[in-house]
């Protein structure tokens, strides 16, 4: 179906280029139109027929089969492709349990830190983290960044959380914008965290938080927040919980982030279909170390970077 590409220089130059079947049409196109242009009987017989000679002239840009598709018809395509693509995945699969985290990521057990207690934070500034469960994984992965010695560990997270109901994806009215950034910020004196959200009202700054605008639907407005990513050691999204806000998120980043540093991608939907890709995407990744685990109320996608790109 794609049947020619247009492209232009940097010196201004243009080129195009033909798909060999739109190229075998155009050549018996242009054939036809010889033997009518020499050929005084056929010359007649569209004259007494012209509707006829009109579509004959216009055929070859009136073929359906071999029409160009716009962006929007490719963008349907593509997302068709990867739904089927998604469901090719016919194994039984099944998300993993949370307390076989240490397993998955050979990583040690850390055991209870009841003097850091992540989730009397969450609660203490109005985040679901805690009742959604969150808090047990993310004390394993900052348990880990913190016994590295890093000087500084970076948190950064997409989603600040708006109370504002004519945003997709809000808390509702009684949400508390930036508070899991105070829960990370105060969990250790050397985390520092950064956020990003789409809605522009609930932006703040305050002592080892700053944040920022970033659109997960646009994968540029992700780009352009790179430079906080390359520093950052966990990067969380919990901003517009749909697959394509959250593939992008990952295709942003993957391949800036550190070895070692940490992604997670929360509030996945629980269906068979959500499975199904995160579990895909897991391969698509080999770089990094993932899984699927379920929690109470959703699954949550985990990395972390093992390798750069250059090594894959």
């Amino acid at each position: 179906m794609i049947q020619c590409t247009v492209g232009i220089e940097p010196d201004g130059g243009i080129w195009i280029l033909i798909s060999q079947a739109r190229k075998n049409q155009l050549t018996a196109w242009r054939t036809r139109l010889i033997q009518h242009a020499v050929s005084p009987d056929l010359i007649l017989r569209r004259i007494k027929a012209p509707q006829q000679s009109i579509r004959l002239f216009l055929a070859p840009f009136m073929d359906k089969k071999l029409s160009m598709t716009n962006q929007a018809d490719e963008s349907k395509i593509l997302a068709n492709a990867l739904r089927s693509a998604v469901l090719l995945n016919s194994d039984t699969l099944k998300p993993a349990n949370l307390e076989d985290f240490e397993i998955h990521f050979s990583t040690q057990p850390l055991g209870n830190q009841k003097d850091k207690a992540l989730g009397d934070l969450f609660d203490k500034f109005g985040s679901d983290k805690r009742r959604n469960g969150y808090d047990v994984f993310y004390e394993k992965i900052l348990g880990v960044l913190l016994q590295e010695k890093n000087p500084k560990v970076q948190v950064f997270e997409i989603g600040l959380g708006t109370n504002n109901l004519d945003v997709l994806s809000n808390m509702g009215l009684h949400g508390k914008p930036g508070a899991s950034l105070r829960a990370f910020r105060d969990y250790s004196d050397r985390i520092q965290t950064v956020g990003a959200d789409i809605d522009k009202r609930v932006l703040f700054q305050e002592d080892r938080i700053q944040t920022y605008y970033v659109d997960q639907l646009n994968l540029q407005s992700l780009i352009e927040l790179n430079e906080i990513t390359k520093e950052s050691q966990l990067i969380i999204d919990d901003g517009l919980h749909n697959p394509e806000a959250n593939l992008n998120t990952l295709l942003a980043y993957k391949n800036s982030m550190k070895n070692s540093s940490w992604i997670v991608i929360e509030d996945i939907y629980k269906t068979d279909f959500n499975l199904r890709l995160w579990k895909m995407v897991r391969v698509l990744i080999p770089e990094f170390k993932s899984e699927v685990f379920n929690l109470p109320n959703s699954y949550v996608f985990i990395g972390q970077k093992i390798r750069s790109n250059e090594s894959v």
